[in-house]
């Protein structure tokens, strides 16, 4: 499960992020209007699924995220750590280097500017630089009301993704990764390319600031937690 997780976490900021190299830089590099909407589909060897809710926001520089798991085990076990981590929001600024998580069910955030990601850990399915990734183009092939080209990316110890790009814009509509411990089926749902509001990526008012996990999970509780809970 915790590998589901970070995959999901991780890699669909990167995959929506960014455009094929047939239409130049990434959207978020490039500081283009998106708002979008989609769902990632997890499933495990033994056949367990966990569904999570993916939207986006990017503009000017900034970029939104918001995941939220709406089905799997972690809906249905009781921790400190699973209430943490099933509604969560990143947001991004480029001009000042800042990125802040705000767990959605607590009304908190952590600024997280100065900690660095392990992609390896993270479990990214797609590199960093997927716009410059060689890939196999298999024709074209519609899916919902886009019209799109399919791609083929294959890699010897994560297994083959496919990834299906809107003719028009080159945005990823579709990802299905296969060959690892987890399937991902990542589908959007709709996007528009409208100016994103300024206020869409502020932190609300009514959320306050944490500076570490320990101090995010005792809130609200007496005692010490029982640490256990953070070794499933």
């Amino acid at each position: 499960m915790k590998k589901a997780i970070l995959i999901l976490l991780f890699s669909c900021m990167v995959i929506i992020s960014s455009q094929s190299s047939d239409h130049g830089t990434g959207l978020f590099g490039a500081g283009k209007d998106l708002h979008l909407k989609g769902r990632t589909t997890l499933t495990d060897p033994e056949g367990g699924k966990t569904v999570i809710e993916f939207e986006l926001w990017t503009g000017k520089g900034k970029k939104k995220t918001n995941t939220k798991i709406i089905e799997g085990d972690m809906l249905q076990t009781a921790s400190p750590m699973s209430d943490l981590m099933t509604d969560i929001t990143t947001i991004e600024d480029s001009a000042k280097q800042s990125s802040k998580v705000l767990y959605n069910n607590k009304k908190a955030y952590m600024d997280i500017s100065d900690q660095e990601t392990d992609a390896t850990a993270s479990g990214e399915i797609l590199p960093p630089d997927y716009q410059n990734t060689k890939k196999k183009k298999l024709g074209k092939e519609k899916v919902g009301k886009w019209n799109c080209y399919k791609y083929q990316i294959t890699d010897e110890q994560e297994g083959v993704t496919y990834v299906w790009e809107n003719i028009a814009d080159g945005i990823p509509v579709k990802l299905h990764h296969t060959g690892s411990d987890t399937e991902v089926l990542f589908e959007v749902i709709e996007y528009d390319t409208k100016t994103v509001p300024a206020k869409e990526f502020e932190i609300p008012k009514d959320y306050k600031k944490v500076e570490n996990m320990m101090e995010l999970i005792m809130d609200g509780q007496s005692g010490m937690p029982d640490l256990k809970q953070f070794q499933r």
